[in-house]
């Protein structure tokens, strides 16, 4: 960087000029800092999942890592199913609250919007000024569905594929 900007000021005649070329050569740092730090903050999350190949040195941490192994296949279609479960929970609400309401405003919106309900941030004030009637036919089947239908359905296959570490490890 600083032998770009010595060559990129060399080339450069007038006091304008070398802090225009000044100015590029910063502006093009930058840019490019923000795809070495998006590739490196990968690096990192890729690393860290390293660290499971030595829970096989122990039994009890091992079964972690089989437990994940045997359960990723069933978790799979659950998140499919999830999915489209979402994407119509998010046709209904964008349909129903779209016009009214900023965060339905349109489908992308409208499936981060049902994502941020999931994780507890919901705007239930909002939507029962907007339309009380569509809120107990959309929201809480919705909010229902996932927390305890989907939910449950995730831990009993991770519970099952617990079950069948376990019995492996104990035969």
């Amino acid at each position: 960087i600083i032998v770009a900007l010595c060559l990129g000021l060399a080339a450069a005649h007038t006091q304008e000029e070398i802090e225009r070329k000044g100015a590029e050569v910063m502006e093009e740092y930058r840019r490019d800092r923000g795809h070495w730090v998006f590739l490196n903050a990968v690096n990192m999350v890729l690393s860290f999942f390293k660290v499971f190949k030595y829970f096989r040195h122990s039994q009890r941490l091992a079964q972690f890592t089989d437990t994940c192994a045997r359960s990723v296949s069933d978790c799979l279609v659950l998140l499919f199913i999830l999915a489209v479960e979402m994407f119509g929970f998010a046709i209904a609400f964008f349909t129903g609250f779209g016009g009214m309401m900023d965060d339905y405003k349109d489908l992308p919106s409208s499936c981060t919007t049902l994502f941020d309900v999931l994780l507890g941030g919901s705007d239930l004030s909002g939507l029962l000024d907007t339309d009380y009637v569509l809120v107990g036919l959309l929201f809480f089947p919705f909010v229902f569905m996932n927390t305890f239908i989907i939910l449950s359905m995730f831990l009993t296959v991770i519970g099952v594929a617990f079950d069948d570490t376990r019995d492996s490890v104990l035969e």
